[in-house]
């Protein structure tokens, strides 16, 4: 409402949780998808300067998806830049310690800070580099990939698979069953080239631990998609065991689906 003046000291705290977090604000296909978007800057630059922004670039249905929002990110914050926002939260999963995406999404968010020119994809494969060793690093970063892959097809059809809350997009007409054991083969192969580097025995274990976190990822599409994969039970309880072994030891089952994961629970001790 441009005939609203604020004052100095008053500031407008804008959360857009309706948005679909794959697609920029100032998208087209955001504008397409839901209208209350279309012209997002020109429409809240008459409160430039007086912004505070609560963002999201995670899906909260399941919190060990990666969520490929990193090209979001990078236009959301340029356009907060033009509307001189003044304070800025970007939100992945923060109720989960131990989440490696969330890691991930703050050391991007925190680099753009610093330039937001900078490419997201480069700071993307220099946090895979980094967080998961140079032996693992192309294995872990064909793992996102192809997820990314994945995104970009199913991005031009319905949209309700992009919503904060949407449940669709871990369902199994996104992830098939192949597709499940093609990210499995890369994380695979990702330990197992840990394993023969020249690392000593120390950085080893950091490396193989996080590509364990990083398993979190297939393992938990694969027990939501039990069913339509066709396992038997003792496939089933094989794959809860492994989850919530890693879930448990690094601390990573905190994440606002206690009902739901105490239901996956049982599926290991069955």
């Amino acid at each position: 409402d441009s005939t609203v003046n604020l004052s100095d000291n008053v500031y407008i705290y804008y959360a857009p949780i309706t948005a679909y977090p794959y697609y920029s604000l100032t998208s087209e296909k955001q504008a397409e998808l839901n209208g209350k978007y279309a012209d997002f800057e020109e429409k809240w630059s008459v409160y430039k300067n007086h912004l505070f922004v609560w963002d999201y670039c995670a899906n909260f249905d399941n919190p060990f998806l990666y969520y490929p929002t990193v090209q979001a990110i990078k236009a959301n914050m340029q356009t907060y830049k033009n509307l001189g926002v003044k304070y800025l939260q970007t939100q992945d999963i923060h109720a989960m310690r131990g989440s490696w995406t969330a890691e991930m999404k703050a050391y991007i968010a925190g680099r753009l800070a610093w330039n937001v020119q900078a490419d997201p994809y480069e700071l993307r494969n220099e946090f895979v580099r980094y967080y998961f060793g140079e032996a693992g690093y192309s294995k872990a970063l064909g793992f996102m990939q192809a997820i990314e892959d994945r995104f970009a097809e199913v991005a031009s059809g319905a949209a309700d698979y992009f919503g904060v809350f949407s449940e669709k997009i871990s369902g199994s007409e996104v992830f098939t069953k192949r597709l499940t054991e093609d990210l499995l083969s890369y994380i695979v192969g990702a330990m197992n080239d840990t394993k023969n580097a020249a690392l000593t025995s120390e950085q080893k274990a950091v490396y193989l631990n996080r590509l364990r976190r990083l398993k979190t990822t297939v393992l938990y599409l694969q027990l939501i998609n039990r069913e339509a994969y066709g396992y038997d039970s003792d496939t089933i309880k094989s794959v809860a065991t492994e989850f919530f072994a890693i879930a448990d030891e690094f601390s990573i089952s905190g994440t606002g689906l206690d009902d739901k994961l105490d239901e996956l629970r049982k599926l290991a001790q069955n």
